[in-house]
């Protein structure tokens, strides 16, 4: 039986909001970069099928039967337009690109599973009644490389869940290492693209800016990178909790053990400390409240949650910095891994 091990950071209940908005690179710490994520839209010849946005195998589905394209989110009319990289290099304009399935691809129900396997723990441990609902939220990630085995898995993701241990609805993003998955030991996002630039421990740091936030109009949760991206997004159709919000939003990393009980690296595989350029990272972490406002987290609304030794995974809260390319909370998280405690 695998074993599955988180480091996160869980918020519950209501926020207080903060108004505030990213720096840039000029302003901030010089070793922190943002990746430019629009140059690693993925393209035919990665691996890739471009399809007919209207033929997308998804409307199959007979929860989307009825299902209408929302081709731009009602929350920004004047997003980046992506189209223009694909003119030359990869999907024309009314074409969407679709993984093309590999058969040394493991697509086990316990991979597919293992992020939202243990959040029914974190929901027993929450208050009875939560006071806000959210939709959405929002951090900067810092992306590492970590060593992983067949049969293992290393990630750092936003969770946004909703409903009960036995109809949970979860949406995760962030990047994974994921040979089982993805077929090779390169870093990639949620969305199937590989992040060509990572950090380098004690070096520069490179940044993803990534969120998923909730249209008020349609209810789809849609996928935004580096603020003005709109990649895409989840219908709502398709949950039977989330289409009214979120009642968890976390942040942090998740691993999974290899058949010998031997967890893989988390995060830039050194342990949550002070000093920076070390462990991996979540800058300017923030939430969609109530009220379809972008705020920062508070810092009275958190939960920390391990459910691995301290030898293994640890992580460091440091509260609202304003030292980093981004402002707003700031947290280090990670470790080695090894033989960890179930």
């Amino acid at each position: 039986m695998a074993l599955y091990f988180f480091l996160i950071l869980s918020l519950f209940v209501g926020y207080n909001v903060v108004d505030g908005r990213s720096k840039s690179a000029e302003d901030g710490d010089p070793r922190l970069r943002l990746v430019d994520l629009e140059g690693t839209l993925p393209m035919e010849d990665d691996d890739f099928n471009c399809v007919d946005i209207y033929k997308q195998l998804a409307f199959q589905h007979p929860l989307l039967k009825n299902h209408k394209i929302q081709l731009y989110p009602s929350f920004s009319k004047n997003s980046r337009k992506i189209g223009s990289s694909y003119d030359d290099k990869g999907c024309q304009p009314g074409k969407v690109p679709v993984q093309r399935i590999k058969m040394n691809h493991i697509r086990s129900e316990n991979l597919k599973n293992a992020p939202i396997a243990k959040f029914h723990q974190l929901s027993n441990g929450s208050p009875a009644h939560h006071s806000t609902t959210f939709h959405g939220a929002r951090s900067s990630i810092a992306i590492y490389n970590p060593s992983v085995q067949l049969f293992q898995f290393s990630m750092a993701l936003i969770w946004l869940v909703n409903g009960p241990p036995t109809e949970l609805n979860a949406i995760a993003v962030g990047w994974a290492v994921n040979p089982g998955l993805y077929g090779d030991n390169l870093t990639h996002v949620t969305a199937y693209w590989t992040y060509e630039n990572v950090s380098v421990i004690g070096g520069p740091q490179w940044l993803a800016d990534i969120m998923v936030i909730q249209d008020k109009s349609s209810g789809h949760w849609w996928l935004v990178l580096e603020g003005d991206i709109h990649v895409g997004y989840w219908p709502k159709e398709i949950f039977s909790h989330l289409a009214n919000g979120a009642s968890l939003v976390s942040y942090g990393g998740s691993t999974m053990a290899s058949l010998d009980g031997i967890s893989p690296p988390m995060g830039s595989g050194v342990l949550a400390t002070t000093e920076f350029g070390k462990a991996c990272c979540f800058v300017g972490v923030k939430i969609v409240n109530s009220m379809y406002e972008e705020t920062y987290i508070n810092t009275n609304d958190l939960k920390s949650y391990c459910d691995a030794g301290p030898n293994c995974y640890t992580l460091i809260y440091e509260g609202y910095q304003e030292k980093y390319i981004v402002k707003g909370p700031y947290f280090t998280f990670g470790g080695p891994g090894g033989k960890c405690d179930a």
